[in-house]
């Protein structure tokens, strides 16, 4: 059977659904939660294979990806899969707005990320998007969890960067059995 499943912002859901002849079982809920059924029948087979093929395409325009399953053959009278109708989903987590992060961020004449939690790995992906913080006149990194290795990174992200002390690296390692990053977070007030 078929597993969609759509996770954007504090949605986790799934939809499964099965055509058998002249009916579909549709079942749907939260992932890890209840789940709900129901099957719907109709005359013919054409007629629960056009309505199946329309949920199907209604739930991937909502953004449901396939996970699970075979893909079915679309609405199409020659059998051949119809074209996807989706753009694929974006990366997990939380939903983001690269238009209105780049609008935010070209107004910025200072960014201060000093006293966080600010990692080697934060550094990376800043230079592979450096044409964003070049003109910025001033980038403060300045007590973070930073390693020695991320300052030769940083020069020429902005006009004046200040790297500043770095006294806790060790935020950004990984510690314990689990080998979970462990992170201390300064607050400034």
């Amino acid at each position: 059977m078929p597993r969609y499943e759509y996770s954007e912002g504090t949605s986790n859901k799934f939809w499964e659904i099965e055509l058998a002849g002249t009916s579909y079982t549709s079942k749907w809920g939260r992932i890890g939660g209840s789940m709900s059924s129901s099957t719907k029948s109709y005359g013919d087979a054409a007629a629960a294979r056009k309505e199946y093929d329309k949920l199907v395409n209604e739930k991937v325009r909502k953004g449901y990806q396939l996970v699970g399953g075979a893909a079915s053959k679309a609405a199409k009278p020659n059998g051949k899969a119809a074209k996807p109708v989706a753009k694929p989903a974006a990366p997990s987590g939380p939903a983001r707005n690269a238009d209105l992060e780049k609008a935010i961020l070209e107004q910025l004449a200072t960014l201060d990320l000093s006293m966080g939690n600010l990692s080697d790995r934060g550094i990376d992906t800043m230079v592979k998007a450096k044409d964003a913080f070049q003109h910025l006149a001033e980038l403060n990194l300045d007590d973070s969890a930073l390693t020695d290795a991320s300052k030769p990174k940083v020069k020429g992200l902005a006009k004046k960067v200040n790297y500043g002390t770095q006294d806790s690296p060790q935020r950004a390692v990984r510690r314990g059995e689990d080998n979970k990053w462990s992170r201390y977070v300064a607050v400034g007030e």
